[in-house]
């Protein structure tokens, strides 16, 4: 179950666009020729890719949740952008999108785990392979869940901003995850905005294993987007996958 309403008033706070993050996109993107395209999946309310579009990128964004998406229009409206806005899921993208057509696709915010099972996340990669021009890249952004694959219940590192926090638990039960989420005020009662979500964790090998299988000829992973080394301690996996 998902009621995601009560987050978009807070979801600029909880996932901000930083120059880091920026700059990340700038160093991957140099390598292609103007204007480098840019596929996003999970957008959310679209700030990442507003502001990419203003550095000079041609933008499409896609999204399932409507409060999000409804965010993310109003950001767009009467702005002379490279920049649209999509309600479509990642399993219809290659009906709609053109292969081969985009420089960088990325999945940010641990969205990936969202699609479910093993089967859905390995036809996103082979679809992302489809859709990303010659020597194209796939960015993944995930927690580290190497340590919640065999805990019957996992808490995710909290995420604040000065006016809320937003909780993450998951609970395996008979080798399938599930995924609760609130946000908490400093005052009053939690609100649950997810709750028993199934969900895919991925961990580094599988990251590892189902590129391969799509075709992708390598697979670096840092722990942020300083591109630094991961270790057994990092909280944050950015995957870079190159066609």
């Amino acid at each position: 179950m998902q009621q995601l309403q009560p987050i978009t008033e807070y979801y600029d706070e909880l996932y901000p666009v930083t120059s880091d993050h920026l700059e990340f996109y700038k160093q991957i993107l140099k390598d292609y020729p103007a204007p480098q395209k840019v596929l996003n999946i999970g957008i959310g309310t679209g700030s990442f890719e507003f502001s990419l579009s203003k550095a000079g990128y041609d933008v499409t964004g896609l999204e399932v949740i409507q409060c999000l998406l409804e965010s993310a229009l109003l950001k767009r409206r009467n702005q002379l952008l490279s920049l649209r806005f999509f309600k479509l899921s990642s399993t219809e993208m290659t009906k709609f999108l053109g292969h081969g057509f985009f420089n960088v696709i990325s999945c940010l915010n641990n969205k990936i785990v969202f699609f479910k099972n093993k089967t859905l996340v390995q036809n996103f990669f082979s679809d992302s392979y489809k859709l990303l021009s010659p020597n194209g890249t796939l960015i993944l952004h995930l927690y580290n869940h190497e340590n919640c694959i065999n805990a019957k219940t996992f808490s995710l590192p909290v995420k604040s901003s000065l006016r809320i926090q937003l909780f993450s638990q998951i609970q395996n039960i008979s080798g399938i995850s599930y995924l609760t989420q609130y946000l908490k005020k400093d005052t009053g009662h939690p609100t649950t905005i997810i709750q028993d979500e199934q969900i895919f964790p991925l961990t580094q090998n599988q990251i590892k294993d189902f590129a391969a299988s799509a075709g992708f000829k390598s697979v670096e992973l840092f722990a942020d987007c300083q591109w630094s080394p991961l270790t057994a301690d990092s909280k944050e996996i950015f995957a870079i996958i190159k066609k």
